[in-house]
């Protein structure tokens, strides 16, 4: 077969770049219609050197499609994906389609049938119909992104609130969340089973973070100033919290601890009459605060109080530093 035939980006669909991509900067996005799949070959920019359809079945086929793509001479660049007569599906109909980054054409078909597995979700039939009770994300509350989320950006962040509580928060991307859910610290069954879930499905809903917290006892704020940690297994959960309470405790040995805060506080306190050289001043002071994260999780009260007005101190400069720049 012809593989480079294959490639719907020629010389007549070519533009201007503003700089030529790195040799080795090559990536593969495929998105799933039905079933084929539309793989993309793209920089890091977003340039596109590659798109091609094929029977997402088709392994040999798209195997060497991979491979092609990781080697060929790349002649030709593509700004936008949604470009006129470059793929036979519509931007309307590719926006809404699931999307991955993938390494290998041996993994668009489980992929396809995580794809499935999510779809069903909120069906009795699903294995995961019970515990989607937990998730604050619904149908109700969930969006529909104007653009296609970065399956790669996918993580989970555990929040440590208060009365032996965590938020589970599944990442979609910088601007959507595709699960929340508030469970007791130790219910580690629950636990692992959200975690089991969010490894093995993709989002099917998308929502903000901001306005689904609205929906537990605890603001915006609150949530934001509790110890938080990425996390891959609900496993390391409690570990997790006893290693961040055994570093306050090696902090707090230190006598003169709440004192060296105390003149952090006082440095930040200062305001200069230029904000950009006032946040550059303090930059590496607040960098080295926010990796004191864990005395969030502090026994001690105003050692708690004290970091977080650090923080808040810290976000303020950067705030003042962003509007001047704008």
């Amino acid at each position: 077969m012809d593989i480079a035939g294959l490639n719907q980006i020629g010389e007549k669909h070519s533009e201007k770049m503003l700089f030529v991509p790195g040799e080795n900067d090559r990536h593969v996005k495929v998105f799933f219609v039905d079933d084929e799949v539309v793989i993309f070959g793209i920089t890091t920019t977003a340039y596109v050197f590659w798109c091609s359809v094929t029977k997402a079945d088709d392994l040999e086929t798209n195997r060497e499609i991979f491979a092609y793509i990781m080697q060929m001479e790349r002649t030709h660049y593509l700004g936008d994906y949604w470009a006129e007569g470059i793929v036979k599906y519509g931007k309307n109909r590719m926006m809404h389609c699931y999307s991955a980054m993938l390494d290998s054409a041996d993994e668009i078909l489980p992929y396809r049938q995580k794809i499935a597995v999510s779809q069903h979700i909120r069906e009795p039939e699903s294995p995961y119909f019970d515990l989607m009770q937990y998730n604050l994300l619904t149908p109700e509350d969930a969006v529909i992104p104007k653009y296609c989320p970065r399956t790669r950006d996918y993580c989970i962040r555990v929040y440590y609130a208060d009365n032996e509580k965590i938020i589970i928060k599944g990442i979609a991307d910088n601007n959507f969340i595709r699960w929340l859910s508030v469970t007791k610290l130790d219910d580690i069954e629950l636990n692992r089973r959200i975690f089991a879930f969010l490894h093995e499905t993709v989002a099917s809903e998308y929502g903000s973070f901001s306005e689904l917290i609205q929906k537990t006892a605890y603001t915006y704020k609150q949530a934001e100033s509790f110890y938080q940690a990425e996390l891959n297994s609900a496993d390391e959960i409690l570990p997790q919290l006893e290693q961040a309470r055994q570093l306050c405790r090696q902090r707090e040995a230190n006598p003169q601890f709440i004192q060296q805060l105390r003149s952090y506080k006082k440095k930040l306190a200062f305001v200069g009459k230029d904000p950009v050289k006032d946040y550059k001043r303090s930059r590496s002071l607040i960098e080295k605060i926010k990796k004191w994260s864990y005395l969030c999780c502090s026994d001690n009260r105003q050692v708690r109080e004290l970091y977080h007005s650090l923080i808040e101190m810290g976000y303020a400069k950067y705030n003042s530093y962003m509007t001047e720049v704008r």
